[in-house]
């Protein structure tokens, strides 16, 4: 598909146009020289999702970020609206972690639940509380910096800039397009999961397009996995057992509860 870029190819080519004077003002113009600070300073590799969290598939946007040369940043957009139907969010508050594989050398998976997924429907992600009362993006945080703290600087809530190109993905997705033209690089799969197809019909491609002819150049995005590898083992990008691991004692240390209670995110 003409959306991504090849992860050897892209090193050389984001370079090339951060050092492009012209490029970035142009970029910068279109934006209303409103860039991200996390984008400001040097080439950046991201991945865009509503909370940071250290599952597997951050893991191997970490990976590849590193091989493509660029610092990887992982940005959020907090003030999104919780939605138990979107496959990312539900991630966020029934956590799937790894617990071994089994004699095929597949993932043996058990998930954890940290959300009141019917209360919290609607609310705002940075409204959202776990069953302890912490709120989602503070336990989220937590963890990612436990398993991450080379990370701590590089998470950035783009919620407002989001919000000021537009209500509609199809009008921010041009803003997020036209930084990867020169300041950053995507990672993303966008034709991973089938029931995006509509998505990506209506707002991915137009967007990619127009930020296309606008620049001369395609923005760069680089995939974080393959359709075929997602297909044989949906559960590669699960949390790692460190992760089960260091959240159970976070969850005691957060809760002081009765014994009855100690299994509530069992």
């Amino acid at each position: 598909m003409e959306l991504y870029t090849a992860i050897e190819d892209v090193s050389s080519i984001i370079k090339t146009r951060w050092a492009d004077a012209n490029l970035r003002k142009a970029v910068s113009d279109s934006l209303t020289g409103d860039i991200p600070e996390v984008f400001a300073k040097e080439p950046s590799g991201m991945m865009w999702r509503p909370i940071a969290t250290p599952d597997g598939e951050f893991c191997r946007f970490y990976e590849r970020a590193k091989l493509a040369g660029v610092r990887p940043v992982s940005c959020e957009y907090t003030e999104d609206a919780f939605c138990s139907r979107n496959f990312s969010k539900c991630g966020l508050a029934k956590l799937t972690m790894a617990s071994g594989v089994d004699k095929n050398g597949h993932n043996i998976i058990v998930k954890r639940k940290v959300v009141d997924m019917r209360a919290s429907e609607g609310q705002k992600l940075s409204e959202v509380r776990t069953l302890w009362g912490e709120r989602l993006v503070d336990f989220h945080h937590v963890l990612h910096e436990a398993m991450h703290p080379e990370m701590k600087d590089h998470v950035a809530d783009i919620s407002q800039w989001v919000r000021k190109f537009g209500p509609t993905p199809r009008q921010y997705y041009v803003a997020l397009f036209s930084l990867a033209v020169s300041n950053m690089v995507m990672f993303e799969d966008y034709d991973v999961i089938e029931s995006e197809s509509t998505f990506i019909k209506d707002v991915i491609l137009p967007a990619f397009n127009e930020v296309k002819d606008k620049f001369g150049v395609k923005p760069l995005i680089v995939r974080i996995s393959s359709q075929a590898e997602y297909m044989q083992d949906p559960y590669w990008w699960c949390y790692p057992e460190a992760v089960e691991e260091f959240m159970e004692a976070h969850v005691r240390r957060a809760t002081p509860v009765a014994d009855e209670d100690k299994d509530l995110v069992k």
